[in-house]
């Protein structure tokens, strides 16, 4: 297996890992950085930039110490009390992940027509399948639904492209346009619809929120990269793949 395809693995697992943290919420978007406009923008920059430099730290560091868990690897980067205390914290948030995924999955089934159960237990059932497998199952599941995400974005950017870009309406002809207007019946003034409210100011401050975001993930994302070391060990190829990765 080349180096390129290793660090490409180690990619896939640090990109799942994260949209496993809640990255694929769109209110988590919106709330991190989508509210602040054109900042919101630097604050997503900002985001990739850390979790592309600290990333890699912690993959190189779990290699160096040799950890077997994240419990590890906060008692060497923070001692030994304040490591069981950020252990203690984040094993409470761990705790609240599988919930909610569960609960995301049973929504979705019941949006598609199913029972809120199926999702729930099918999830379950497929996590566990693939967590027995530990680092090899989260690799074979990162390295196929991974790219089918990537190309699942491509695509609807293709697709959406033109309706706003105004192709599809200039590739009308202006006749078609001007015939084929519906005639739309006059509404008494009391009947109209008052125009939408705008979007309530942003709380906070982006650089604030960009900061947060990339704590939250990586600290999420912990019990994963400290112990990618025994999946590849090559402290360059785990590095290339947090770059990317990040």
């Amino acid at each position: 297996m080349s180096r390129v395809f290793r660090a490409l693995t180690v990619a896939a697992i640090y990109i799942g890992t994260v949209i496993g943290a809640g990255f694929a919420s769109g209110r988590e978007i919106w709330q991190f950085f989508s509210q602040y406009g054109v900042a919101g923008t630097w604050g997503l920059l900002c985001s990739t930039l850390l979790l592309a430099v600290l990333g890699p730290k912690v993959m190189v560091w779990g290699r160096r110490i040799k950890a077997s868990s994240y419990q590890d690897f906060l008692h060497s980067l923070a001692g030994k009390w304040a490591g069981r205390g950020g252990d203690l914290v984040l094993t409470v948030f761990l705790l609240f992940l599988p919930g909610i995924m569960l609960a995301g999955a049973g929504a979705i089934t019941v949006q598609l027509g199913g029972r809120w159960e199926w999702g729930c237990w099918g999830t379950a059932i497929l996590a566990v399948i693939i967590l027995s497998r530990r680092l090899e199952g989260i690799k074979g599941v990162n390295l196929v639904f991974i790219p089918l995400l990537f190309a699942a974005g491509l695509l609807l950017n293709l697709k959406t492209a033109p309706l706003f870009s105004g192709t599809a309406l200039s590739a009308v002809p202006a006749a078609t346009t001007v015939t084929t207007l519906p005639v739309l019946p006059v509404v008494p003034a009391a009947t109209v619809v008052p125009a939408v409210s705008p979007p309530p100011p942003a709380k906070g401050y982006w650089l604030l929120a960009a900061l947060q975001y990339s704590a939250y993930n990586l600290v999420l994302a912990l019990p994963v990269l400290v112990t990618l070391h025994r999946l590849h060990d090559e402290a360059v190829v785990l590095r290339r793949g947090g770059v990317l990765g990040g």
